[in-house]
């Protein structure tokens, strides 16, 4: 975790802030979701052909 508020940092993030929303997950539903909308996007290209 310590790249993580390191990363933080360095884009000027408020870091106290950044690592209580870390630790709340406060954004786990929305990575879930577009990890999901992804996964279902790279099976739809998979299937296609391609001429």
């Amino acid at each position: 975790m310590g790249d993580l508020l390191g990363y933080a940092a360095e884009l000027g993030l408020d870091v106290h802030t950044f690592r209580e929303d870390l630790h709340r997950h406060v954004h786990a539903n929305r990575v879930q979701r577009d990890t999901i909308s992804t996964t279902v996007i790279r099976g739809c290209r998979s299937r296609t052909s391609t001429t």
